[in-house]
């Protein structure tokens, strides 16, 4: 075994020496070293440092609210701290404060995992770009008793350069908590382009030995392969992919979307059998992917039924322009930003899948695999491990057995179908409104064609070939107890939450489905009202047939003060013997209670601003094309503000007024937090923003908008928020002095194409003259001229020429703006600013390139063809000079003599 490239005995020498280095620089109180190991083939740094464990970044959610779920993870561990225990899975190597006894059986693995890609804004380093994150995902075990027991997780990413590991240890006191269904999510840092990347995640404890833990029944496992980091064009983007088998014979493919901006919409993935071929010649299937209009940031395929072999997976965008300049939609930017067609975009390849079977397992010795949990609620839920397809056994019957029952025969009974065409590993069946006791699941196999020659399904292979079997394959459970709560003593889970806008919002847990109580009545208490009554009240029903966790209530309109919420169950039958709903066992058997469960949160403070004091938020950008784009926060929904004034202040105007305004309303029913008007047109100069909140009802008592408390209630203010800007600058270009972006390219075949950037679109120049003179000639004479024009309505920030069919010489390119009302007064394009305000230039923008030499035939690079020819001895010495150099600065570093 291997870690970062580093062989066990290596590894072990090396960590036999950090340990007692560790504990002299504990004497010196030096919490930290960098010890350097160099080769001659390679330079290893080994981080040794004491087992300090960071704040936890793994994400926790209940997964059927969706909350996020705080302190439950308190500490996590990084590599190399947990790297000796990922090697042997021996307890005793353990990072120091996570603490495993033999007594801590092995939990169940994560019962999902999963992978979401996303391209997101760089906020990290305070940039618009685009940049890719792969979030891991994973829930908890199936069974409660599992995940009441899971101490963590533990997570390890294999690649080409090493293990990665994170340990995340829990708060095992909140086995409440744990209990619960609950999704994980982790963020995969330090990512790279065409990363292949194994992913494990085991539950804490794992297994007590390295052999158990390499089985697959023991951790979730998945291969991801990273695309592009970041982007800026579509010809530089490519997917990532996250591959998994979900039977023995069929493979799930998820790949992460292009941004949206990109405008890719259509995918092709190829499935290739044996090994990846350019020709193709190994393809086998193909999948078309359409990109949904939603919001989604991934898409998934499945590869099925496939046969005994290898396979591997490959991705690209559709291009139905490919490589037709001004058309292709997979185009991109050299190094000098001019524009060409890539020869592909949205491509890649994943990792080789071997598919095999166990020929030793027939179907009529196949045992069905499965997975019980109890349920709070009286109920026991059993997962059933579907057959691979090639046996085709999809029909089970499931039965269960009740202790105390007398009869020989079972309590109940459930027949289950995988679904055709199902790529799920297992299905879900539920024994529900269950009384206290111990029960037993039995799972049988059913057979559609028992014992029928030449059809049955449950054959084994005998002496004279194959024969049915008398039944087909069964498993059945150990007793398993159901504990039952009586509803009369059921208290609502809850959960509030304090709005901006004086508001308080309150979820209230709906009650197990066989307890009926569907009822409730929520009080509000006010701190300051001398009323021993709640100060509101709202009545809540829980809609029939509903699925979800809880139901919501909110309180609204609020002023500054301590609010308390009281949760009281209601009883329709209250009291009513045989009939009421909050009943509880006794001696004699159930009886009423006088009333249901209630549960009162503690006091909350409520604060709320008054709407005369409120400040609009403002953000301005200044644009290239002389503009100024400004962002108008929407007030809270509670002012009712939606009127703006917004002024332009010119710098250099005597007016005191102001130089332009834009009166800006919010929308209707507007969800979004901000609303945007432009200023356009805009000289030089200096500019300032001002925004006043207008208020219709202005001073008007009792409906005016703007309004704050004094001693004596509510009074309207004389003027309503307002904010401005700083001076900003503007500096605009004018179209005389624009000179064309160009950008030139000699081709193979003694030809040179010439790029040429197009202008802002508010100066209007689309002509261009191309002229192409050659050194043999009079340098004021051109060789050959092109006219080129840009296209109408064109996004391309540049256009193509090309001069071919040339001869071995020297030329020069010359691009001049052609000004098509050249020197007409009030007309011409191409003006600049004088002090009589614009004039007309006699001539436009002019640029020329440097001397190019084209030869028709290009030689290769000499550097090259010696590097080729390069003996390995040679290459050796190089190597081994390089490592020696390296080592002398490593000991410089480190103050060696």
């Amino acid at each position: 075994m291997k870690i970062l490239g580093i062989k066990k005995l290596h590894y072990d020498w090396l960590l036999a020496i950090g340990m007692a280095l560790k504990h002299f620089l504990k004497r010196k109180k030096i919490s930290v070293m960098i010890f350097c190991y160099v080769l001659l083939s390679s330079y290893v740094c080994v981080h040794f440092a004491f087992c300090a464990s960071d704040p936890c970044t793994l994400k926790v959610f209940e997964e059927q609210s969706g909350d996020r779920i705080e302190d439950l993870c308190l500490e996590e561990y990084k590599d190399p701290d947990c790297l000796p225990f990922v090697e042997h899975f021996n307890r005793l190597e353990l990072p120091t404060g996570f603490s495993l006894t033999d007594d801590d059986d092995p939990v169940q693995r994560p019962e999902s995992l999963d992978v979401t890609f996303s391209f997101e804004q760089d906020k990290d380093n305070g940039n618009e770009a685009l940049v890719l994150r792969i979030y891991v995902d994973w829930s908890s075990p199936f069974d409660r008793f599992s995940r009441e027991n899971t101490k963590g997780y533990l997570l390890i990413g294999q690649d080409t350069r090493g293990v990665m590991c994170r340990l995340f240890k829990f708060d095992a006191n909140k086995t409440d908590l744990l209990g619960k269904k609950l999704r994980f999510q982790y963020k995969i840092q330090d990512l790279e382009s065409l990363l292949s990347i194994a992913v494990k995640v085991y539950s804490m404890p794992p297994p007590k030995k390295l052999e158990e833990s390499e089985k697959k029944t023991t951790f979730m496992s998945l291969d991801l392969t990273t695309g592009s980091i970041s982007i800026d064009t579509p010809g530089e983007w490519m997917p990532s992919l996250s591959t998994r088998f979900i039977k023995e014979d069929a493979i799930e493919v998820k790949f992460g979307y292009p941004p949206s901006r990109l405008n890719l919409t259509h995918i092709e993935a190829h499935l290739f059998k044996s090994r990846y071929d350019k020709s193709k010649s190994n393809l086998i299937k193909k999948i078309s992917y359409t990109l949904p209009d939603s919001q989604d940031s991934q898409g998934m395929f499945s590869f099925t039924k496939l046969e005994e072999n290898e396979y591997r997976i490959e991705i690209h965008v559709i291009d139905p322009f490919l490589e037709q300049f001004g058309k292709c939609l997979c185009w991109s930017t050299s190094f000098e930003e001019a524009y060409y067609c890539a020869s592909r975009c949205g491509y890649n390849l994943s990792n080789m899948y071997k598919v095999s079977f166990d020929e030793t397992l027939v179907p009529g010795k196949w045992i069905p695999t499965w997975n019980t949990r109890v349920l709070k609620e009286g109920a026991i839920d059993v997962k059933i491990g579907h057959s691979p397809s090639r046996f085709n056994l999809t029909q089970f019957k499931v039965s269960l057995m009740k202790r105390t029952s007398f009869e020989n025969s079972t309590f109940k009974t459930i027949f289950y179908t995988e679904p055709p065409d199902s790529l799920e590993p297992t299905g879900l069946v539920s024994f529900t409104n269950l009384d206290y006791d111990e029960y037993k699941i039995m799972i049988q196999v059913i057979d559609p064609f028992h014992k029928q020659a030449g059809k049955c399904l449950c054959w084994v292979k005998g002496a004279n070939g194959r024969h049915c079997r008398n039944s087909c394959g069964s498993v059945a459970t150990d007793w398993i107890e159901v504990s039952v709560d009586d509803p009369g003593k059921w208290i609502p889970p809850w959960n509030t939450r304090v709005l901006k806008g004086g508001a308080i919002e309150v979820k209230i847990g709906h009650s197990p489905s066989r307890f009926n109580l569907t009822q409730f009545k929520v009080s509000l208490m006010k701190g300051t009202s001398f009323e021993k009554s709640a100060f509101k009240t709202i009545f809540y029903t829980e809609p029939p047939g509903s699925l979800k966790p809880a139901g919501l209530v909110s309180f609204t309109n609020l002023n500054n003060d301590e609010y308390k919420i009281v949760i009281q169950v209601i009883d329709p039958f209250h009291k009513q013997a045989g009939k009421c709903l909050c009943w509880v066992k006794g001696a004699n058997g159930r009886h009423c209670r006088n009333s249901c469960g209630s549960v009162a949160t503690d006091w909350i403070e409520v604060s709320v601003d008054d709407p005369g004091k409120w400040i609009p938020p403002l953000n301005t950008r200044v644009l290239k094309e002389g503009a100024i784009e400004v962002k108008i926060g929407h007030s809270p929904s509670r002012f009712n503000f939606t009127q703006f004034k917004v002024m332009l202040i010119k710098g250099t105007s005597f007016e005191k007024s102001a130089f332009k305004t834009i009166f800006y309303t919010e929308p209707s029913d507007s969800l979004k937090p901000a609303g945007l008007v432009s200023f356009t047109n805009l000289d030089n100069d200096e500019y300032k923003i001002v925004i006043q909140v207008i208020d219709p009802f202005l001073k008007q008592i009792g409906k005016c908008l703007c309004w704050v408390r004094g001693t004596n209630g509510r009074h309207c203010k004389n003027s309503c928020g307002s904010v401005a800007t700083d001076w900003m600058e503007l500096s605009i270009d004018v179209p005389g002095k624009w000179i064309p972006p160009l950008n030139t390219r000699v081709l193979k075949e003694g030809a040179i194409e010439v790029k040429i950037g197009h202008s802002p679109s508010r100066f209007n120049l689309t002509q261009f003259a191309v002229i192409l003179k050659k050194r043999a000639l009079s340098e004021n004479s051109a060789f050959e001229t092109i006219f080129y024009t840009e296209p109408p309505d064109s996004r391309k920030p540049a256009g193509s020429v090309s001069f071919a069919n040339l001869e071995n010489g020297e030329y020069k390119i010359v691009v001049e703006v052609i000004d098509p009302f050249r020197k007409q007064v009030g007309k011409c394009l191409c003006w600049i600013k004088g002090t009589n305000g614009r004039h007309c230039k006699k001539r436009c923008g002019v640029v020329s390139s440097d001397w190019i030499k084209v030869p028709i035939d290009v030689p290769e690079d000499p550097k090259a063809e010696r590097s080729r020819n390069s003996s390995p001895a040679e290459l050796n010495k190089g190597i081994m000079i390089t490592a020696l150099l390296t080592l002398q600065n490593v000991m410089l570093l480190a103050g060696s003599p």
